[in-house]
């Protein structure tokens, strides 16, 4: 606490945590400057590079399987199958894309923003349809929801 009529600096008030939601992050940042550098960040960038290298091969593997055979399956997603059967079948260990997965986990709210946008963008749009929208996600819904319990029972042993 400053005696009263006394003057506090920016940087006195930032190190007290007047401008900081957490008042140890500047403390933080100047033990972190002063660490030196890691030996094991250049390997691990590079497992992870090679592994994001991997899944974007498949990726790349299964939209042009998808545009010469023409099939009606986006290419996306027939190179996540692919990659999903290399995986099963032990063709690929998990632990060579373990880290570009982990990597992409962790940020994965960053995917949602820009559907988000979009929504936002389109907001006019979508009051305008809402009663479209809302019929045919609640169908669809419902119609997952059966599939998967009829599935569920085909596939459950003997009852």
């Amino acid at each position: 606490m400053q005696p009263a009529g006394q003057r506090v600096g920016y940087w006195q008030r930032k190190r007290q945590g007047v401008y900081s939601l957490f008042p140890e992050t500047l403390d933080r940042v100047v033990t972190l400057a002063r660490r030196p550098p890691d030996r094991r960040l250049l390997p691990r960038l590079t497992r992870a590079l090679a592994a994001l290298v991997l899944i974007v091969l498949f990726l790349v593997a299964g939209v042009l399987i998808a545009e010469h055979a023409r099939l009606p399956v986006p290419g996306s997603v027939l190179g996540m199958v692919l990659l999903t059967l290399a995986l099963q079948t032990r063709v690929i260990r998990p632990s060579w894309v373990r880290p570009a997965a982990d990597l992409l986990l962790r940020h994965m709210a960053l995917f949602f923003v820009p559907p988000g946008v979009a929504v936002m963008v389109h907001a006019d749009l979508i009051r305008a349809e809402w009663l479209p929208i809302v019929v045919g996600s609640a169908a669809s819904t419902v119609a997952v929801l059966l599939t998967v319990g009829w599935v569920q029972q085909r596939l459950e042993p003997g009852d």
